[in-house]
């Protein structure tokens, strides 16, 4: 079994897909493919168990990193979303937009499976 906190991403160059490495052995883990929008910022949670993203598209995605399932995506800024960070309990999300605009997401409130 492979930790979470074990597992990087990175953006490929198209920005729309997100390979998951095991940094110990180099193997792909699995990849999160975002439609066409592009994939600006990610951050994991606390307990490791959610994998946010910024998106072009104005929303935040929420993954489960294990399955690579995105969960929920989060619309409410009005321009591309390229910041993201959690709280230290992992209860709020917090992202950032080009168009001005901080939210702050209660994760203990959002439905994480549409």
């Amino acid at each position: 079994t492979i930790r979470v906190r074990s597992i990087c991403g990175m953006l490929t160059p198209d920005n729309i897909s997100v390979p998951l490495w095991n940094p110990h052995t180099q193997e792909l883990l699995r990849t999160l493919t975002s439609d066409t929008h592009t994939v600006y910022a990610l951050a994991y949670s606390p307990d490791g168990k959610i994998l946010a993203s910024t998106h072009a598209n104005a929303t935040v995605g929420l993954w489960d990193p294990h399955t690579g399932k995105l969960l929920r995506s989060l619309a409410g800024h009005t321009s591309s979303v390229g910041g993201i960070a959690y709280s230290p309990d992992g209860k709020t999300l917090a992202s950032s937009s080009h168009d001005a605009t901080i939210l702050l997401w209660d994760l203990t409130t959002t439905v994480l499976d549409e």
